[in-house]
């Protein structure tokens, strides 16, 4: 393959095998001829992705060398980017002679035996154990399997894949993928797991720290000296109510009206960091204990935010 003076190109999906590179041949009616074996380019950036570069040779009548047979040279600024091919020899198979250009040459490219089904009678189609299944770059589209691309110009069609994220620790997690399909996805399961807080989220399977406590009403008791007519509401703070967390504006509190009236709004706290908060609330109708005239009323403590919408209730309790 040669290519040069031309505009970048990328080369994927190659099987390149059994070509013969001849260079310096000065016993021959030409000198200096030059017959390159696998790929020569020059002067533009090149991408070489996915192929396998196998069993070439380069010959200068003296000696007969296998290899993969890539020459690289440059005229202008310009790079040469290998990536997820198998090539005979590895990067010692590139001979280049660069002028103000970079090599592009990482860990993706593989320098094992391809495993070709018969490699003597020209039958290129990999085995079922060749390192080339799957190894491709997953920037190119999937085989037609549904696995990982193949590095190679033929591909090998499993059967039975079945790709998904293979990541166990990912949301999308598919525990009967066989490859990876680079679709792993990690914040869609995140979210509170605790089903006694007020954002517990019964879809998520991952916990994120998130939670949200409170606000929680410790203990209503009666006010003394009072007859009975008010008592003492307490509750912790809602988690959120700490610094610099400026979420949380108030509380209110509020007391249920019996014979289905409703809930009526006693009055309001600003909030100001504090563990736990106090009300004095009127309650509906003075208890008598010393002649067993118990009347208890119910209470909650709602959190607000600055959007209406938002806010979080206690739960419910009662007292006299």
């Amino acid at each position: 393959m040669f290519y040069t003076r031309a505009e970048p190109f990328e080369l994927e999906n190659n099987t390149i095998v059994d070509n013969q590179q001849f260079y310096n041949c000065s016993n021959t009616d030409i000198n200096d001829i030059g017959i390159y074996g696998s790929i020569l380019y020059a002067e533009h950036s090149q991408y070489i992705t996915n192929n396998i570069i196998n069993n070439n040779f380069i010959s200068n009548y003296e000696s007969l060398d296998s290899g993969a047979g890539i020459e690289a040279f440059y005229i202008g600024s310009s790079y040469a980017n290998f990536q997820n091919n198998m090539i005979e020899g590895g990067q010692t198979q590139i001979n280049y002679n660069f002028t103000n250009s970079n090599l592009v040459y990482d860990d993706s490219n593989l320098e094992y035996d391809p495993q070709f089904v018969d490699y003597e009678n020209h039958d290129y189609n990999l085995q079922s154990t060749s390192p080339c299944i799957d190894a491709g770059s997953s920037t190119l589209p999937l085989d037609p399997d549904g696995a990982n691309s193949d590095i190679g110009a033929l591909y090998y069609h499993q059967g039975d894949a079945l790709s998904g994220c293979m990541d166990e620790y990912a949301c999308n997690y598919e525990p009967f993928a066989t490859h990876s399909d680079n679709s792993c996805e990690y914040n869609s399961c995140l979210g509170c797991m605790d089903a006694e807080a007020q954002n517990y989220d019964l879809d998520a399977t991952q916990e994120d720290g998130s939670c949200i406590y409170g606000p929680s009403i410790i203990s209503i008791y009666d006010a003394p000296d009072d007859q009975g007519g008010y008592v003492f509401v307490n509750w912790n703070a809602i988690t959120m109510d700490v610094l610099p967390n400026e979420t949380i504006t108030h509380y209110s509190v509020f007391r249920y009206i019996p014979n289905d009236r409703g809930w009526e709004l006693l009055g309001e706290i600003q909030a100001n960091y504090f563990e736990d908060y106090g009300f004095v609330a009127p309650t509906i109708q003075t208890s008598i204990p010393s002649e067993d005239l118990i009347y208890e009323t119910d209470y909650f403590v709602r959190a607000h935010t600055s959007d209406q919408s938002i806010y979080y209730d206690s739960e419910i309790s009662s007292g006299f």
